[in-house]
């Protein structure tokens, strides 16, 4: 199956384009894209049968199609009828509140290693502060979160958190979100979120994290 992927917008290739593929809802795999001129093509192998598919990429929405693959008989054998599939992405923006963070972590390919972030919350003084570890499997990495709104004034706007994202290039993205739940100044409470992504098997590999929220 050769999957093609552009750009909606741009009429272009599109980086860091990745297909999840399952049958009869299990996981068979990821495979990233390739990058071409005009598209970013994704060859995606396997026998006949019915695949669910999840085309998406870094900073662009995340797609699902169902394939048939059939086959055909060719005298003692019988032969996969090759299918190509047309996707085109469009930019995500997953939630309606102002994006307050935008990172990126590089990460090692060792297993068990992790990396540590932080930001502020743009517009005020609320912090995030979190930590990207590898599992022992080497397939997933686990992100962990923390949200913490301390100030030295004595009236503060609420921080109104609406979405948490983590991503990584080349995997299904996973996004919590908080239904504009209230981070309070100086109330002496942290908010806390975990989440498990896939990650390239051992090899390194760049997460991204977003927040998306306002002071209110």
């Amino acid at each position: 199956m050769l999957v093609r992927v552009a750009d909606a917008a741009a009429s272009g290739p599109v980086a860091g384009a990745f297909v999840e593929v399952r049958t009869s809802g299990v996981l068979l795999g990821t495979v990233g894209c390739q990058a071409r001129s005009d598209v970013s093509e994704c060859l995606v192998g396997g026998g006949a049968g019915t695949f669910d598919l999840r085309i998406g990429a870094l900073g662009y929405q995340t797609v699902e199609r169902t394939v048939v693959v059939p086959s055909v008989s060719a005298g003692c054998c019988h032969d996969v009828v090759t299918q190509t599939l047309e996707v085109n992405l469009a930019s995500a923006q997953p939630c309606a509140a102002p994006l307050q963070v935008d990172l990126f972590v590089e990460m090692p390919a060792d297993a068990g290693a992790s990396v540590s972030f932080s930001s502020s919350l743009r517009g005020g003084q609320a912090t995030v502060s979190g930590v990207v570890t590898n599992q022992p499997d080497r397939q997933t990495a686990q992100m962990d979160v923390l949200f913490d709104y301390t100030t030295p004034d004595p009236i503060a706007l609420d921080e109104l958190i609406e979405c948490i994202e983590g991503a990584i290039e080349g995997m299904a993205p996973v996004l919590i979100n908080t239904n504009l739940i209230n981070l309070n100044p100086n109330r002496g409470v942290t908010l806390g979120y975990r989440a498990t992504l896939y990650r390239p098997r051992d090899a390194s590999y760049r997460f991204r994290f977003r927040v998306w929220g306002n002071y209110e």
